[in-house]
């Protein structure tokens, strides 16, 4: 597989964006490319360079075909970031599968080799990394879920309207 990813690497346009990486001329965009050599390249890159690789995409949706692609030219695992859900309303009940997911996906983040994330995703808030890694998940998920409160009440007593968070029914 690694002969596969190192093929790119020859071309002249790999060449010029290695060198910028190289010198520091990060982030580097790559236009006119379709995802599945965009995802080459990422990969060819992370190889010949042995330093970590953040692709950001335009959406949640993207940024799993993208990791999927990306699989398919790495040996290394790929993180791939998913964005929380933001409920600004009363609901019976509220999955937390996407925040288990987020709080994996951070977890793995300081060991990746590769991570995938949409522009979303990465732009969220989260704990600093040292905070992260120094408590459970379970005492983490209950942090989070404390300052997502305080944060609804903010929003909505921002837009005058009155605030009333109840605990989501399971």
């Amino acid at each position: 597989m690694n002969e596969i990813t190192k093929s790119i690497t020859f071309l002249k346009e790999y060449k010029q964006l290695k060198q910028a990486v190289d010198e520091g001329k990060t982030p580097v965009l790559a236009v006119g490319l379709s995802a599945i050599h965009k995802a080459h390249l990422a990969a060819a890159l992370g190889l010949d360079t042995g330093r970590p690789v953040l692709v950001l995409t335009d959406d949640d949706n993207a940024a799993n075909r993208f990791a999927a692609d990306l699989r398919g030219f790495s040996e290394r695992d790929i993180v791939q970031l998913p964005s929380r859900e933001l409920v600004m309303a009363d609901v019976v009940g509220v999955s937390r599968g996407y925040e288990q997911r987020r709080l994996a996906a951070l977890d793995e983040l300081r060991d990746a080799h590769f991570a995938v994330a949409s522009v979303q995703a990465a732009a969220q808030r989260t704990m600093p990394i040292e905070m992260h890694s120094a408590v459970s998940p379970a005492a983490a998920m209950k942090m989070m879920t404390s300052v997502m409160r305080k944060m609804s009440c903010v929003v909505w007593t921002t837009l005058g309207t009155t605030c009333s968070l109840r605990p989501s029914a399971v």
